[in-house]
């Protein structure tokens, strides 16, 4: 092999080389790049819509109406001379039955209705 063949094939790999590093690896950043920018464009849509939402939730809960009837549902405050009454839910339901036959069966379906109601 002479010497011009062998310069020739170091300058094709070496063209090929810039080739790869000028074209293919800013291409394949390029194409990550819009990818990216789509989905933070995507993430901006729906926290704009998000914000909308906030904004008007905002605008509505600046209202006295609605700030009494939170402080009334969701705190138990009350108007001077109003009275508060508590209702406590009542207690669990216990289900004591003897380890025979029949009740063992039925035993933990009574348990799991007594925990729905």
């Amino acid at each position: 092999m002479s010497r011009r063949s062998r310069f020739l094939r170091f300058a094709l790999a070496f063209f090929a080389f810039v080739v790869l590093g000028v074209l293919v690896m800013p291409g394949r950043l390029w194409f990550g790049q819009r990818d990216a920018i789509a989905q933070a464009e995507a993430q901006l849509t729906e926290l704009k819509t998000d914000n909308r939402e906030l904004t008007a939730r905002v605008k509505l809960l600046g209202s006295d109406e609605l700030i009494e009837r939170e402080a009334h549902d969701g705190f138990g405050w009350v108007y001077p001379g109003d009275e508060l009454y508590t209702i406590t839910p009542p207690p669990p339901l216990e289900v004591e039955l003897p380890d025979v036959w029949p009740f063992d069966l039925v035993e933990e379906s009574l348990v799991d209705a007594a925990a729905d109601t």
